[in-house]
């Protein structure tokens, strides 16, 4: 039906002949030119809301006391040494990939550099499944209980679900 319709409706037009190109090029086209680089101008703190759950991840670890993780830190100011990733920032995005459900070290790794809130705890700081994940090692070194000690989370932090007294 919809052609029959096209038909009646440019039926009437009168026939036109195709333009002549000037020049006898090849025409020219606007491509897609994916290796561009761009500049934006925005920061990646203007692309999460400010009510956004990273967030609050991140509020809350920066209240825990990661001195134990510091203390591990080989390269310090003033000798030679790649600096290391921020514990915080580690800490975070392991928290916040339990939050989503992710258990995976390369998932997060991928994560790190295509989703945004990821993105955001990131802070321009690389990831890679080695660097994000520390918190998962099996072997010896501090890993997430920063030397033997378990980060205890205070009785205010939202949705913390705690075992009974009674059941541990």
């Amino acid at each position: 039906m919809a052609s029959e319709e096209s038909a009646g409706l440019f039926a009437a037009l009168p026939a036109q002949a195709a333009p002549e190109r000037m020049g006898g090029g090849a025409p020219r086209l606007r491509q897609a030119e994916r290796g561009q680089i761009e500049w934006r101008p925005f920061s990646l703190d203007q692309l999460v809301p400010e009510d956004h759950r990273v967030r609050l991840v991140w509020r809350f670890v920066e209240g825990l006391d990661l001195t134990p993780l510091l203390a591990a830190i080989k390269a310090v100011d003033g000798h030679a040494g790649h600096a290391a990733a921020d514990p915080r920032i580690l800490m975070a995005l392991w928290l916040y990939a339990t939050v989503k459900g992710i258990g995976s070290a390369r998932e997060l790794a991928r994560l790190c550099e295509e989703h945004i809130a990821f993105r955001w705890l990131c802070g321009g700081v690389s990831m890679n499944a080695k660097t994000g994940g520390f918190p998962r090692r099996s072997r010896g070194g501090s890993g997430a209980t920063g030397g033997g000690q378990l980060i205890v989370l205070p009785d205010a932090a939202p949705g913390v679900i705690r075992k009974s007294p009674a059941s541990s």
